[in-house]
């Protein structure tokens, strides 16, 4: 699902902000893909760099991508990683997030993966309509909304294969409530004169306003 995201998106230079390294290989497939990731220990490419989420060691406006790996949901401060990566992005580029559906039965069983101590128990589970007020106000248009993985919250991987067909269930008959979701928003290009007035506008908002 990811590579289909990533296929309809347009550009040459990509940024992965944090997570896995294993998200780099389906965005290898189509861009020039750099990652910053924030400990020396998680480097396993020279396309690595070692950096603060919050405070991005790249230049303003310079990919036309950036992804989002889930790196929302455990961040102290996913409004920081936002700004920084729309900073980062291109007028016209993609920003590309996934997070986990606090509205699917794996977002409504987080008080079992907590009590015990499952990583996905440690997590922020940010909705993807907060997610899109965001967008709106930072002038992006959501391009792609896809959602995956239906199955009930079971461990065990082996049984988890015979709830195949609720993922066919799932995408029929409601498919934005997966455990997972993909978000794709297009950041809006703007005129200068267009782009001053809402600088200003933003500049009489409140600082730290949150997402």
């Amino acid at each position: 699902m990811l590579s289909y995201a990533l296929s309809r998106c347009s550009g040459q230079e990509a940024l992965q902000v944090g997570g896995p390294f294993r998200f780099q290989l389906p965005l290898q497939q189509y861009y020039h893909a750099t990652q910053v990731v924030a400990d020396t220990a998680d480097v396993q490419s020279v396309s690595q760099v070692v950096g603060s989420l919050d405070d991005l060691p790249i230049s303003d406006h310079s990919v036309d991508l950036v992804l989002l790996p889930h790196v929302l949901s455990y961040a102290e401060n996913p409004d920081s990683i936002l700004i920084q990566s729309d900073n980062a992005l291109a007028d016209g580029g993609s920003l590309v997030i996934l997070g986990f559906n606090p509205f699917s039965l794996w977002g409504l069983s987080r008080g079992v993966f907590k009590k015990n101590d499952h990583l996905l128990g440690k997590g922020k589970f940010l909705s993807a309509f907060r997610l899109y007020r965001w967008l709106y106000r930072h002038d992006y248009y959501v391009s792609q909304h896809m959602s995956c993985f239906f199955r009930p919250p079971i461990h065990d991987m082996k049984k988890l294969k015979y709830w195949q067909i609720f993922e066919w269930v799932g995408q029929m008959c409601c498919p934005l409530r997966g455990a997972s979701y993909i978000l794709v928003a297009r950041k809006k290009t703007e005129s200068p004169v267009v782009s001053f007035r809402r600088e200003i506008l933003r500049s009489f908002k409140e600082v730290g306003q949150k997402i």
